[in-house]
């Protein structure tokens, strides 16, 4: 093979991969990152606000189902979300594992996880936490990093609009 054809199947891959990388960074739903196009069945929700100091936790969840009063609310919030996925999560659902660790939470700070399951049993989970945004995929069961528009804003005025619906733990 010549030098030329080399360059030209190299130039051809590099733009298919930048394609591809575009494309998986699109904007997208709930619907897209759980690979589902039917209605959920079950939505749990947990919620952990920080307060001054670590007993002044408060935690609250609760399961939604479609026969709850507040089913189309709590469903409206999730679905009206729109994520970016970064390109480089398509390689490392095939890689190990590597954990984040030494955070540190400030007054006010939300930690919100909620868990979207479909009749299938499959389950898409979405986390909230300081200011980042991260999903489990339903591919490799891994968690993924998330690009949400004004991430910490967003995470907030969702956890303080779902807050009013949830039920308060006992601990």
């Amino acid at each position: 093979m010549t030098r030329k054809k080399v360059r030209w199947i190299i130039l051809f891959a590099a733009i298919i991969i930048t394609i591809g990388a575009f494309w998986y960074a699109r904007p997208v739903d709930i619907r897209v990152l759980s690979s589902n196009a039917e209605e959920p069945d079950m939505i749990f929700i947990a919620l952990r606000q920080h307060g001054a100091s670590s007993s002044e936790i408060q935690d609250r969840s609760n399961t939604f189902t479609p026969e709850d009063p507040e089913w189309e609310t709590v469903l409206s919030h999730i679905e009206s979300l729109q994520f970016r996925r970064p390109p480089w999560n398509f390689p490392l659902q095939f890689l190990n594992e590597s954990y984040v660790t030494g955070r540190q939470t400030h007054p006010g700070d939300w930690h919100l996880m909620s868990h979207i399951v479909y009749r299938q049993s499959a389950t898409t989970s979405i986390q909230f936490f300081l200011d980042e945004w991260m999903y489990t995929s339903p591919h490799s069961n891994r968690n993924l990093t998330l690009w949400v528009e004004n991430s910490k804003e967003t995470g907030a005025a969702l956890s303080e609009a779902l807050w009013p619906l949830l039920n308060e733990e006992e601990g």
